[in-house]
């Protein structure tokens, strides 16, 4: 079994603009606070994961790069986008192929893609999917899987090489991304890894978090985050959580 080389890749777009479907029930310090807390906790999962080599941050938020500093992770500025008719979905897409170009230029192998907010993910199911599509010839091509709750959006995708495929996040982008792998005939894992399944956009995924916030670890910072804006009544009146869809996981 060939032992390849292995980078997370998180995306963090500024914490200016963060979570801002949530902005009816939250200000922006509080979101920006939200953003804050969930990187910070994927970096003391990812740093600690022994199958990851290196942690790559895709960013041009300096909290970013001072966490980034903090955690020994590597941070790459994100492409600067010129044109103002461009979508976030289409700046997250030139973003991952930035971080994968540079990859390929330090000779890693394997590109694991990991947003910054599904707060639930754990350190076994990182190292099952770590575990994926490990090939015995270095060339072969490999991909694997992990969907959002709707089986919709890709939270975790495991490529190799890095340029393998054409990113396209955004709506319906794991049926995207599923299309391409059989297209190219690689081998396709997908794996069902709950922790991954829930990113936190909505008051409905707010809603699902406080549900199974008995799942994030006891030093987590946004269990602390939970913790305080819920007890200190930060979150608008109108954020009505026993009225929400309730979500286990």
């Amino acid at each position: 079994m060939t032992n390849l080389s292995t980078w997370a890749v998180v995306p963090v777009k500024s914490f200016a603009e963060a979570k801002s479907r949530l902005s009816d029930f939250l200000d922006s310090s509080t979101r920006r606070n939200l953003a804050l807390a969930m990187l910070e906790d994927a970096l003391v999962t990812l740093s600690a994961i022994e199958p990851i080599d290196r942690v790559l941050i895709v960013s041009s938020e300096p909290q970013a790069a001072e966490l980034a500093d903090l955690y020994g992770a590597v941070i790459l500025r994100e492409p600067v986008d010129t044109d103002v008719n461009a979508s976030l979905d289409t700046g997250l897409n030139r973003a991952i192929k930035h971080a994968a170009n540079f990859l390929l230029q330090q000779s890693v192998e394997r590109m694991l893609v990991l947003p910054a907010d599904i707060p639930l993910m754990n350190p076994e199911d990182v190292r099952a999917l770590t575990a994926q599509s490990i090939a015995t010839d270095d060339k072969s091509q490999n991909l694997a899987l992990v969907s959002d709750q709707k089986a919709d959006g890709t939270n975790a995708l495991l490529v190799s090489p890095p340029n393998l495929i054409q990113f396209s996040y955004g709506q319906h982008s794991y049926q995207r991304h599923l299309q391409q792998g059989k297209q190219l005939n690689a081998n396709l894992s997908l794996p069902n890894l709950p922790s991954f399944c829930l990113d936190i956009d909505t008051p409905d995924d707010l809603h699902s978090l406080l549900l199974n916030q008995h799942k994030l670890r006891a030093d987590c910072r946004t269990l602390q985050w939970l913790n305080h804006n819920f007890s200190k009544g930060v979150l608008n009146p109108s954020f009505d959580a026993v009225g929400l869809k309730e979500q286990r996981l």
